[in-house]
């Protein structure tokens, strides 16, 4: 059977990590056991850090890489694209409950470096905390080490619901940054495959796969 291998970054609560027993969990790995159903291959998933995801599609490590990546300019000009696998989403703040942030410039605010999340913050915040995942954005939350983290509001719609998410909330809107799809890389020129990913993606869509992923994930906290 063909096999189409998958690199993945596993530190993103409920999108991508590792269980106890090593094993991928989350809203992607489902995903790609969904789209690899379709394609009618064997997947295998590889593992890599957030700064070393590109660099290992690149050394062909991998065929494909999926890691809740937006679709910038500067990634089009690095690899290609597949359609979206997510709704338009905006960015979201959580902090501790019945904290109130205002507009003091003490606060402290974690975000992942290179997202799409960060390049916002630098012209926002005096105080920011970069870190190179979400999840030890989170942790620097958890730890106090941070008043507030910023990212992608499905990720931590996730988060809240998670036992490490039960004192926090979300803080104050973020209206102006423009919501965000996610989409799946392939190396420069691998029509083949990104056409594939994208039918397969349909047919998902179609059937009504893509959604029930969707909300078992990202459903709204009451």
């Amino acid at each position: 059977m063909e096999k189409v291998r998958f690199i993945v970054v596993d530190d993103a609560p409920s999108i991508c990590e590792s269980d106890a027993q090593g094993s991928l969990v989350g809203f992607e790995p489902d995903l790609v056991d969904a789209l690899a159903a379709k394609l009618g291959v064997e997947r295998h998933f590889s593992r890599a850090d957030w700064y070393g995801a590109f660099p290992a599609l690149h050394a062909r490590k991998g065929d494909a890489l999926i890691a809740f990546l937006d679709i910038t300019d500067e990634r089009k000009d690095a690899a290609d694209f597949s359609d979206p696998y997510t709704r338009e989403a905006p960015l979201g703040l959580v902090k501790r409950k019945d904290t109130d942030l205002g507009e003091s410039s003490q606060h402290v605010i974690a975000c992942q470096g290179g997202s799409t999340a960060y390049d916002y913050l630098e012209f926002e915040s005096g105080a920011l905390h970069r870190t190179d995942t979400p999840g030890e954005a989170l942790d620097a939350l958890v730890a106090g080490r941070v008043n507030a983290v910023v990212a992608d509001k499905e990720l931590l719609t996730a988060w809240l619901h998670s036992e490490k998410g039960r004192d926090f909330e979300f803080g104050q809107a973020i209206t102006n940054v423009p919501a965000s799809r996610k989409a799946i890389a392939v190396r420069r020129g691998d029509d083949r495959l990104r056409d594939r990913l994208n039918e397969a993606l349909r047919q998902l869509q179609v059937e009504g796969t893509l959604d029930k992923l969707y909300d078992q994930y990202f459903s709204t906290p009451s």
